[in-house]
């Protein structure tokens, strides 16, 4: 059944897991039982997808999840990537695009060729660059950004294989891919939790 656009773009921003968390004592550890209390009374449900909608009207992303383009060089990946970001700026949304592949032409560029407009780039998109690793001054750049166009619907990572060269990882080593997503960058598993984290590997 498609999504009602108009009720995703009318929902409260996201608010980060520390403010969804139910009320209640400190696990003494993770290993401890979760209470499964109100996922049985339906108070906590796992959202619809509300990113890159098709024609049809069904979304293919997942808010609050890392959702991941997994294929070979040249196949489209950044495309798919540029079309949920053209999407959510048409919206009036935030977006931030973490590039360590390409430049800043190629990504407005496909922007444009995709009908986003010059002051919808200029007001609510965020382009970075990063040539090192996710340290506190670049989350101090990232904080920054929030804070002057809101928090973001979208964060893309486009060249995993490249963000992970940059923090010593090996993309090859099924340890070190867990490593990279179990961190506090933009749409790591510890980091700002914008509805939708995309990556392209």
């Amino acid at each position: 059944m498609p999504v009602d656009r108009t009720a995703v773009d009318d929902a409260p921003a996201w608010e980060p897991p520390e403010e969804q968390s139910i009320s209640g004592p400190p696990a003494i550890s993770s290993w401890e039982s979760v209470d499964l209390g109100p996922v049985l009374r339906g108070e906590r449900v796992t959202l619809p997808p509300s990113v890159l909608t098709r024609d049809d009207g069904i979304c293919l992303l997942y808010p609050g999840r890392l959702n991941a383009a997994i294929g070979e060089t040249e196949s489209l990946k950044s495309w798919f990537a540029a079309l949920a970001a053209k999407q959510e700026l048409a919206a009036g949304h935030h977006v931030i695009y973490l590039d360590f592949e390409d430049t800043p032409e190629t990504a407005v560029e496909r922007l444009r060729a995709l009908g986003t407009t010059v002051e919808q780039i200029g007001s609510l998109f965020t382009y970075m660059q990063p040539e090192g690793p996710f340290d506190d001054l670049a989350k101090i750049m990232v904080d920054e950004a929030i804070a002057k166009r809101g928090a973001p619907t979208l964060v893309v990572s486009d060249g995993v294989t490249e963000a992970m060269s940059l923090a010593g990882l090996d993309p090859r080593d099924g340890s070190d891919v867990a490593a990279f997503y179990i961190t506090d960058s933009p749409g790591g598993s510890h980091g700002p939790a914008p509805p939708c984290a995309w990556s392209t590997m």
